[in-house]
Order: structure tokens, then C-alpha cells, then sequence
């Protein structure tokens, strides 16, 4: 694949925002030409470069005139995201303002854009006791008859908003209710709640079949669930204890999500693991120094874990494994594989497959039909092609 940047973490994130052009999160020219203008590996460059790009889609519509709602949309969709891609790399330090300021104007543009829909969206949220958990209900009628409905969710480092571009909007297309969700450690919950990720999901999960079941809308035999990234071992991991959902997604499938921190991480800092914290610090730094991805996955952890440090984090990465819980899963689950994965471990979904024996279809997506990066960025069509016409077989009405 054409490199987008040198540095490989900065070129994966850069195919991120180029990868939602059909769906009004970007366009191509717009995000070639921060390509061209980002310093490699530096995060104060790529902080200002989308900074600057929000800044300048908001003033294409800043005038006191009478837009068409299609053009306020979609300019608002575009500020929105490239607000959350300005922030993507300052959670290093969580004293740095930026990280809420940038949160709070995606979300607003996003809202905008999200009244300016077709039928606009609806933000929800349900309380746990423990947290609570931001909903987006994206509807594809406003009638009663009940249709399928599939919940998103992403991952270690997503939005609740990033969904509605990769996999919400293909699912509207298709007649789907869609409902987007974010639980603890994910962007809007540790920003606004202070509560970093938990391993047992089905406490996210359960609460929000519960809050679906009672609407005349949703077909409570065709309720999916949808997880990407890290989100591939959050849905199944639910699934092992919510028995009321129809099929499950996993874009893609991960057994033990500290194999693959432990990978990234490297041999000479995880050789300290249980030995010796300081020297375990120090070799990440090290790692960092050299390997952005290593840098900001350390960064990222502590803050969606909520700890205060990469050693601590990981320590609670340790509990996000699907050992011995896998039989428990009842419904079909289609676990998603990539050719060249970055962020995962290549043994991963088909250690999950392979637990679930004939409740999994399990499929690699390879370079040759674009696919092979990590959730198959850049190749949504094709892939939502895949994971949408398996879900309708999965759900098909009963005889």
C-alpha cells in the first residue's frame, strides 16, 4: 500500500481519516495535503495540521448566510472529525487542556451535523450505578414496525461518533437501526467520568439490551453486536454472558488483548515485567524513542485505564482474556482476521475462532482485496459488504 507518511503509526492513523471519505468524515485532497505537511512522528505537528484543517472547514461556513442543511452536514461532519484526529496523540499528558477542549468541539459538530440528518440523531444514556453509558440511537424509520438493530462499539482509542462513519451508515443503508455506545475507558467515559476500562464488558453490554427490549421498534430476535479493535474482544467477551443477542461482530477477533500490548511493548521492557518496574519504564522509554506506535500505546493505556503508569495499565490488560469463557458464547459470531495487522497479534482471531468452534465464521481479509490493514481500514465498503450480509443471514425472518 502507498505510505501516507513514513512513520508507520502516523500512516495507519492518517488511512483512518482518509478511510471515511464516503461517509463525510474527510475528503481525499484535504488529507493528502496534511500528509504531505505532518513532520513524521511529531505530535505537536499533527496536532496543528488538523487543527488548522478544522479550523479552515468552519470558516467555509461561517458566513451569515442560508445554507443548504447538506452542505452545513457535511461540513460539520468533516470539522467534527478532524477535531477528534487533532487530538489523537496529546492523551500523554492529561493535564494538557487540549484533550477536553478538542473532545468538546468534535462532539458539538457532530451533534449539528446529526440534527441536520435525514432523521436526526438521538443521544441517550443509561445509568449503571456504576457509570453511565452515552448512547447515540441512530434510527432508519420512525415507524413502528420492528427492524433489526445492531449496537457499535470501538475500541482502545475510538469515538462513539467514529462508528456512525465506519459501520453506521452502511447499516442505516441496509434498513438496521443502529445504536452507537461507549463504556468505561472509551473517549466520552474517561473524559467525563473519569472511569478507565473494565474487563467483564457484559456490565455495558447487559444494560443496554435491557434499555433496547422494551422499544416497539427493535426486533428483540435481531438485536447484533458489533465490536472493533479492541471492541473484538469487548463484544464476545459479552456475548459469553448476554444470551439475548442474535450474532456478534468482531472486526477483529482477540483472544488475549496483552499478547499483542506485550508485542508492541517489546522483548527488553516485558523481560522486566515482574521483576523490576523502574527498569521496565525505562525500557519502554526507550521503545518509545524509537517507535511511535510503542510511545503513544504506552501513553494510551494509562489513560483509558486510568492509572498512573504503563506498568500499572497493563497489569489490568493482563484480565482482558477470553480464557475459558469462550463455550459460554449461544449465538453465532463472524471473527474478522487481517492480512497485515499492526496492532494485532496474527495468532489472535484465530485463537477466538477456534474457541468457538461452529458458532464462528471466520475470514482473513487479505492485501489483494485491499483489506489487510488493521480493521481493514480504507476498504469499508468491501468490508461492511462482508459483515452486513452475514449479519442479515443471521437474522433472517422466522418461517
Amino acid at each position: 500500500m502507498l505510505q501516507l507518511s513514513p512513520d508507520p503509526g502516523f500512516h495507519f492513523e492518517l488511512l483512518r481519516m482518509l478511510a471515511t471519505t464516503r461517509t463525510q468524515g474527510s475528503d481525499v485532497a484535504e488529507i493528502l495535503n496534511v500528509c504531505e505537511r505532518i513532520i513524521p512522528g511529531d505530535f505537536e505537528s499533527w496536532y496543528n495540521e488538523f487543527d488548522a484543517l478544522a479550523n479552515w472547514v468552519e470558516s467555509t461556513v461561517s458566513e451569515d448566510r442560508d445554507y443548504d442543511r447538506a452542505t452545513l452536514r457535511d461540513a460539520y461532519l468533516r470539522v467534527s472529525r478532524y477535531r477528534f484526529a487533532s487530538s489523537f496523540y496529546l492523551i500523554g499528558d492529561v493535564k494538557d487542556e487540549r484533550n477536553w477542549t478538542t473532545w468538546r468541539e468534535w462532539t458539538k459538530y457532530f451533534d449539528k451535523a446529526g440534527q441536520l440528518m435525514d432523521i436526526p440523531l438521538e443521544r441517550h444514556s443509561i445509568d449503571t450505578g456504576d457509570f453511565s453509558i452515552p448512547l447515540i440511537l441512530a434510527r432508519c424509520s420512525l415507524d413502528d414496525t420492528p427492524r433489526p438493530i445492531l449496537i457499535l462499539g470501538n475500541g482502545l482509542d475510538g469515538s462513539i461518533e467514529e462508528m456512525l462513519h465506519f459501520h453506521g451508515l452502511a447499516a442505516l443503508e441496509r434498513g438496521y437501526h443502529v445504536l452507537l455506545y461507549e463504556g468505561p475507558g472509551q473517549t466520552t467515559v474517561i473524559r467525563d467520568q473519569r472511569k478507565g476500562f473494565i474487563h467483564d464488558w457484559e456490565r455495558v453490554i447487559t444494560p443496554i439490551v435491557d434499555w433496547l427490549y422494551p422499544k416497539n421498534f427493535v426486533r428483540r430476535d435481531a438485536i447484533g453486536l458489533m465490536g472493533v479493535s479492541l471492541g473484538g474482544y469487548l463484544a464476545v467477551r459479552a456475548a459469553a454472558f448476554e444470551h439475548r443477542l442474535a450474532a456478534v461482530i468482531l472486526i477483529d477477533g482477540i483472544f488475549d488483548v496483552s499478547s499483542s500490548v506485550k508485542a508492541i511493548f517489546g522483548e527488553e521492557a516485558m523481560k522486566h515485567d515482574n521483576k523490576d518496574i523502574d527498569q521496565f519504564h525505562k525500557a519502554l522509554e526507550a521503545r518509545g524513542r524509537e517507535n511511535t506506535t510503542a510511545l503513544w500505546l504506552a501513553n494510551q493505556i494509562k489513560w483509558t485505564f486510568n492509572t498512573d503508569s504503563a506498568h500499572e495499565a497493563l497489569q489490568q490488560v493482563k484480565k482482558m482474556t477470553l480464557e475459558g469463557i469462550l463455550h459460554q458464547v449461544k449465538c453465532p459470531v463472524f471473527v474478522a482476521d487481517a492480512e497485515h495487522d499492526s496492532l494485532v497479534a496474527s495468532n489472535q482471531p484465530t485463537l477466538v475462532a477456534e474457541g468457538l468452534g461452529k458458532r464462528a465464521t471466520y475470514r482473513k481479509f487479505t492485501k489483494k482485496e485491499s483489506a489487510e490493514a488493521h480493521c481493514h481500514l480504507g476498504a469499508s465498503v468491501f468490508s461492511n459488504q462482508i459483515f452486513l450480509e452475514w449479519f442479515k443471514d443471521q437474522i433472517r425472518l422466522p418461517n
